[in-house]
């Protein structure tokens, strides 16, 4: 932020407190600001009163960060979820557990080692720099949706009696599968069952 000060011999101070005067920096021309300050200004001229203090209140936002993937997503497998902060200086926080992220509390995001989620989760990202106003929040859905388990045999057919070994399984790790044999639509409790076994149908 270039900060530009008009008038004659021009006085000023950064620190929001003290008063400028003719001991203070002089004002020589354009300069920049790369955090949150408070500029004091005076105009001064030999003979004359100096004039009233004019204030300016500077605030310097932390760019947003990114995220990639930057739009929500399905995933058969877990997902890496990077993120990065134009900022200089800058550090990035993250949360998937729905709340915003804060400097104090939330997960630092270390540069090299992408976030791995193997489950839904909404990522919410920001950034941070010392005295500078934290970044707006950037988030994104990365939904890991559970692959529609395998039949072996893996075709229906018609069979003498009854037919045994009737295997299921999910390519996705660690998944549990969970079956009816009355055209019920499934669901993760009873009456629904859970298979661990090959089945044997009559």
């Amino acid at each position: 932020m270039a900060v530009v000060i008009y008038g004659d011999e021009i006085r000023y101070t950064l620190d929001g407190i003290t008063e400028p005067s003719s001991t203070t920096s002089l004002y020589s021309g354009p300069f920049n600001l790369i955090k949150n300050t408070v500029v004091k200004a005076k105009a001064l001229k030999t003979g004359w009163t100096n004039s009233d203090t004019a204030q300016i209140t500077i605030t310097i936002l932390v760019a947003n960060p990114t995220i990639t993937p930057a739009i929500p997503g399905t995933y058969l497998t877990k997902k890496e979820v990077t993120m990065s902060c134009s900022s200089t200086s800058s550090i990035v926080r993250y949360t998937t557990n729905g709340s915003d992220p804060t400097i104090t509390s939330s997960t630092l995001y270390t540069e090299g080692y992408p976030l791995v989620l193997d489950r839904t989760r909404t990522v919410k990202v920001r950034g941070f720099k010392t005295d500078c106003k934290e970044s707006n929040i950037v988030s994104v859905t990365i939904t890991i949706k559970i692959e529609k388990p395998e039949f072996m045999p893996t075709m229906s057919g018609t069979f003498i009696n009854y037919i045994d070994n009737v295997k299921m399984q999910s390519n996705t790790p660690s998944a549990v599968i969970w079956y009816t044999t009355n055209l019920d639509t499934p669901t993760n409790a009873a009456p629904s069952l859970q298979y661990t076994i090959p089945l044997n149908v009559t």
